[in-house]
């Protein structure tokens, strides 16, 4: 066993000393190699939570004064639409955080790929299809109203406590070395293998040829047994391949871990940011090469090209809950390097509605283009179609809303999810007409070759 470096400030001690409450979450903004994140959360439980395992019911299950929790009522009809409407339910914790960081109370979850399909109308692929005999099994959605909460500043080193959470201490962690072993250990199992995943791609651009679309996310899923707890494996992993858009979730027999560089959604004070990823080239130890590889990236006309496609459809995404004229592409092109790729982004921003719940704006443009396609709902249509497996939580969104307005959210790429002793991960990439099969399927490992590895796993 190997302890890792105590740190007040880090959210896997806290989450290390909170292992005996339920629903356990962290947003993770702030790692070493990363990307500055300024507030990172630490909640548990919540005074009620949301959870739908279909696309009409939304559970409603409250906290009881032992603890545990109680299925209230079954909220009927769109579960969009009641998620849109749950803000104007929630009380902050504390009002004078209000001005001090991003997260005062309110609601931190996830939603699923799926949801997404329900929403936009698009079939969800019966489990049966998969080509593996594992299918991990999520819900479509789960939000927390957390009451209790440790707000942690990077920038001034302060900690801020929410509720009960004053009470709360962290607790230095210790990692198996089994965490450490070599690559090689074990050959995860595929969903698609190369001849699969050709034979998908040359499908796909027939479509394309077609008129159907112009570019389609292709996705793989990967499966191993993985017998370690689920917050050392992120330890492990947050140490190996910091990203700055990390989540932590625990529903008690699934754990979501997610090591994103994409933000989906951030709004505050009315302004809605997001951040489409579309480009990306692996990183190399040589010096030389890897500055070649990001000067291939950046005047890569296929990769620009991608990336203008997904910032069209994002512009047009959140200019539904947008003040009309208001949406802007402030920056294009941006090169963000990462401990394993580099990667274009660009940032595409506007002026929340008044009368837009921002919850309300993340559901009108979920799920992200970058992880469909264009146009979204036939590219959603030809996934649905090709794809073996259920995404799940992969291409989903990680966020919170507080009650003071502040929302933020990820791109659940980058992800793995934990249950019954097994662990899966994801990856893909957007294939358009001049897409190369071979490069194509060499990115998706590329995207969690670092994660995998880590873990002493293999790619197939």
């Amino acid at each position: 066993m190997v302890d890792t470096p105590f740190d007040p400030l880090n959210p896997v001690h806290w989450l290390a000393g909170l292992q005996h409450l339920p629903f356990t979450v962290a947003l993770d903004s702030c790692q070493p190699g990363a990307p500055f994140g300024r507030f990172s959360v630490v909640a548990a439980l919540p005074a009620r939570y949301f959870v739908a395992h279909h696309a009409q019911a939304l559970e409603e299950w409250v906290r009881q004064p032992d603890g545990t929790y109680h299925c209230t009522r079954t909220h009927r009809g769109s579960v969009a639409a009641t998620l849109a409407n749950l803000q104007s339910q929630v009380e902050p914790t504390d009002e004078s955080l209000f001005d001090k960081s991003g997260f005062c109370g309110g609601l931190i979850g996830f939603l699923s790929y799926e949801l997404g399909q329900l929403m936009q109308g698009v079939s969800i692929a019966d489990p049966r299809r998969q080509t593996i005999a594992e299918v991990f099994d999520s819900p479509l959605a789960w939000v927390g109203d957390f009451d209790h909460a440790v707000v942690l500043d990077h920038e001034t080193q302060q900690t801020y406590f929410l509720g009960m959470a004053q009470q709360w201490q962290p607790q230095p962690l210790t990692v198996p070395l089994a965490l450490l072993a070599k690559p090689g250990h074990r050959t995860m199992n595929t969903s698609l293998s190369a001849s699969q995943y050709q034979a998908r791609m040359a499908r796909l651009k027939d479509y394309i040829a077609a008129g159907d679309c112009y570019q389609v996310n292709l996705t793989r899923q990967f499966d191993a047994p993985w017998p370690h707890a689920a917050l050392t494996t992120y330890a492990h992993l947050r140490a190996a391949t910091p990203m700055p858009f990390a989540a932590y979730v625990d529903l008690g027999d699934t754990q979501l871990l997610s090591l994103s560089p994409e933000r989906f959604l951030h709004i505050a004070q009315g302004v809605m940011e997001t951040k489409p990823i579309k480009g990306t080239r692996p990183r190399s130890a040589d010096p030389k090469i890897d500055q070649a590889l990001r000067d291939a990236l950046l005047h890569s006309t296929k990769d620009r090209a991608e990336n203008v496609m997904i910032v069209d459809l994002l512009r047009n995404d959140i200019g539904r809950s947008a003040v009309p004229g208001s949406v802007q592409v402030p920056k294009l092109f941006d090169l963000e390097s990462f401990a394993n790729v580099h990667q274009l982004v660009s940032t595409v921003t506007a002026q929340l509605q008044p009368e837009q719940s921002p919850l309300g704006a993340l559901l009108q443009a979920f799920p992200g283009g970058s992880i469909t396609g264009a146009p979204k709902r036939r590219a959603m249509e030809i996934i649905a179609e090709l794809e073996p497996h259920r995404r799940g939580p992969y291409c989903g969104s990680i966020f919170y809303q507080s009650a003071n307005g502040t929302l933020d959210s990820n791109i659940m790429i980058r992800t793995l999810g934990l249950q019954n002793g097994h662990l899966w991960a994801w990856a893909g990439g957007g294939i358009v007409w001049d897409s190369d099969a071979t490069a194509e399927f060499e990115e998706t490992h590329d995207k969690i070759r670092h994660l995998v590895e880590a873990l002493g796993l293999t790619l197939p």
